[in-house]
């Protein structure tokens, strides 16, 4: 007890810096040399951010030129429509979402984290919803990670680590990269490093204060990406084990308190929300159950894949999170009755785990697919692909990749522990400063570790790891602060021997373990969508060929191709491109409809009347279908076969007009006058203003008279 008063008593009386020798009383004069040091210290910190909003201003200008830059695709695209809904009032779906429904984001549970889309939505109201500005803040609060990385750095290891680590932060490619991007990563960074430099204090000294703001930012952390709910007990137990290393249990429950009210406050409002607007008691999003059936299903590989049963759900193939109303009624229509969406969730849960019960041995490899693609040397993409960005940026092309911070985490944690073990054997006592690095080291690898195995069951993309990189540098700028000091006392080669080994390191941290190619057709196809919504369609056609080129199997290159060539008019290339999608896939109907339309352009009739055929045997309650191969067979002079597709269309579709016209011409030559009558009325009575119908109407009246 009497050693545990003389530590207490050399934290009041003096301070430490980030290395752990003792610096001036608090009370006495600074040296001349101390204030250089400092002013020296942020200096080289100006330039560090001055270095970093270099490289960021470079791909800023490189970035407004992206096809995408104002027509954002995917997670971006809902991130943008929920903020300017947030920030203007206005739901509307604009231009680049037409071909999507409305999400209900209202008047359901949060499908996906809140924090970022009114993060987004108070940039956009700031700045008149520009998405210059929106980028611009974002890269600016890149440069801020960089401080928060200089604080944490000097905290823990001194300030010459800190401002290792914040150059590693201002200059790391992805980070940029996802700067760009409308989505979440650098809040992701933002609040992890905030979180950590107050849990650092927490190795201080617990107080109630201390645990409030670390609850705070950790349930902001959790608005951004819920499975940081996880660490949660893992930090309480981190918590246990650093009083009790400090004999001072009594400081705990404060905290305790105070961590956990802090997060209430900043998540209670989102379930109370989900509850008012649904009735759903869902915490914060209600994506669990997707999320785990998306890493777990037959096709699943690690990766975003597609889920071809969704299609029963009634989503596409490629599903985004606008579909997910669509999917739930799917659900509804699968159970025969109304269902909340956190029974949805469950559903898809139920289904992840029939197949990991089912396929355990499949389950596992997939698993460890996972564990190493979230370690492996590439950036895994979803909305776009990450890796081709990167290469086709002037910019971020020069800048290294994950295996950079993967390497330094790797030499830094190993000098951090020889050199412990190193006091150890030499049975020096540590400091106050070295048991705080050492209790927040552990800290931070225990949460890496969680934040890596809450992925596990689900399936691993790029940005999804981004909230390690921080404290991965960090480890590593200690390490490289370590062989530094090697090489200026003098130890010339213990220090080339450090740097022999982190190149090593490095060399393993680019193996593939697990074979990834980025696909470029995918990035192209994205490419070619942006520019159809910009009117470019010349520019949309290039990138489309480029898309077969690059992949000749990649069916949605084909068909997307056709349907710019069939709206150019090129029927012949647009049918040759619509074949050869339906021989990659031959059960996708669209592809055949659309297949049947240009060989009909083509009056190719009796080839189109084939795939039609197709389709209404097996999707006959397509009254589209039906009146298509109406249209067709007319056109082949089957009359009779026409009369029959053409009632079964309106008998699925009642109010279809274009086939009341049709059937009632059909019936003007045959006689049957009383019945086209009948026909033409009612398809004014769907469509008012239709003229042809009308005109055609009035004849037959003409007709009918002069017959009488």
């Amino acid at each position: 007890m009497a050693q545990t008063g003389r530590v207490r008593g050399n934290r009041v009386r003096t301070r430490r810096d980030g290395a752990g020798s003792k610096a001036a009383d608090r009370t006495g004069p600074a040296s001349p040399t101390s204030h250089d040091n400092a002013r020296l210290t942020w200096v080289l910190l100006l330039a560090i951010l001055l270095l970093g909003g270099a490289l960021r201003a470079s791909y800023l200008r490189e970035l407004v030129h992206n096809p995408d830059f104002a027509l954002p695709q995917i997670d971006p695209a809902y991130h943008d429509y929920w903020a300017r809904g947030l920030a203007t009032g206005d739901w509307t779906l604009p231009r680049n979402l037409s071909d999507w429904t409305d999400p209900e984001i209202r008047s359901q549970p949060y499908l996906r984290p809140p924090a970022y889309p009114f993060f987004l939505a108070g940039v956009y109201y700031l700045f008149g919803g520009s998405y210059l500005a929106a980028r611009i803040v974002q890269m600016a609060l890149g440069l801020v990670n960089g401080i928060l990385a200089y604080l944490l750095g000097r905290r823990l290891f001194g300030s010459a680590t800190g401002l290792i680590f914040a150059a590693l932060m201002s200059c790391y490619g992805a980070f940029i990269y996802f700067e760009g991007e409308l989505l979440e990563p650098v809040l992701l960074v933002t609040f992890g490093l905030a979180l950590f430099y107050v849990l650092s204090l927490w190795s201080d000294r617990f107080t109630l204060g201390r645990g409030l703001v670390g609850g705070v930012l950790f349930g902001l952390f959790a608005l951004v990406r819920a499975n940081i709910l996880l660490f949660a007990p893992i930090l309480l137990g981190w918590s246990w084990w650093v009083a009790r290393r400090r004999r001072d249990h009594r400081r705990l429950t404060p905290v305790a308190l105070g961590f956990a009210a802090g997060i209430a406050v900043m998540i209670a409002p989102v379930t109370i929300r989900n509850w008012i607007v649904a009735k759903d008691f869902v915490l914060i999003t209600s994506n669990i159950g997707i999320s785990l059936y998306t890493g777990n299903h037959e096709g699943a590989n690690g990766r975003y894949t597609i889920i071809p049963d969704l299609k029963e759900l009634g989503a596409g193939d490629n599903w985004t999170c606008f579909d997910y109303p669509k999917m739930v009624r799917g659900v509804e229509k699968k159970l025969g009755r109304k269902v909340k969406h956190s029974e949805v969730s469950s559903y898809f849960v139920e289904r992840a785990m029939q197949f990991i019960r089912t396929h355990p041995a499949r389950a596992l490899k997939l698993v460890a697919i996972k564990a190493a693609l979230f370690w492996g040397p590439e950036e895994v993409g979803s909305n776009k692909v990450v890796e081709l960005e990167k290469a086709n940026s002037a910019t971020l092309r020069h800048l290294p990749g994950f295996p950079l911070p993967l390497a330094l985490a790797s030499f830094g944690v190993l000098q951090f522990l020889f050199a412990r073990r190193s006091r150890g054997e030499r049975d020096e006592p540590p400091s106050s400063a070295a048991e705080r690095q050492f209790e927040v080291s552990i800290l931070l690898i225990l949460f890496i570790l969680t934040y890596f195995g809450s992925y596990l069951p689900f399936f691993v993309v790029g940005r999804y790891r981004m909230p390690v990189v921080p404290f991965l540098f960090l480890f590593g700028a200690d390490g490289l602060y370590r062989v530094g000091r090697l090489f200026v006392s003098g130890r010339r080669a213990a220090s080339l021997g450090g740097l022999a080994a982190l190149v090593a390191l490095y060399a393993i941290a680019s193996i593939h373990l697990v074979p990834y190619q980025p696909n470029r057709a995918q990035w192209h196809l994205l490419r070619a969508s942006c520019y159809r919504l910009a009117d470019k369609p010349d520019w949309a056609m290039q990138e489309c060929r480029e898309a077969v080129a690059a992949d000749p199997a990649s069916e949605e290159g084909h068909r997307r191709l056709a349907d710019l060539l069939y709206n150019k008019a090129d029927y012949v290339g647009a049918a040759e491109h619509y074949a050869k999608a339906v021989e990659l896939r031959a059960d996708y109907m669209q592809a055949r409809y659309n297949l049947a339309s240009a060989l009909r352009e083509l009056q190719r009739y009796d080839e189109a009347v084939v795939h039609l055929r197709w389709i209404v045997d097996r999707h006959a309650a397509l009254p589209e279908a039906h009146y298509l191969l109406g249209r067709t067979l007319k056109d082949a002079g089957d009359v009779d076969g026409a009369v029959e597709q053409y009632r079964r269309a309106i008998a699925l579709q009642p109010a279809y007009y274009q086939a009341h016209n049709n059937l009632a011409n059909i019936l003007i030559t045959q006689g049957k006058v009383d019945e086209a009558i009948e026909h033409y009325r009612r398809a004014l009575e769907a469509k008012p203003d239709y003229t042809t119908a009308r005109q055609n109407l009035d004849r037959a009246l003409r007709s009918k008279g002069a017959a009488n």
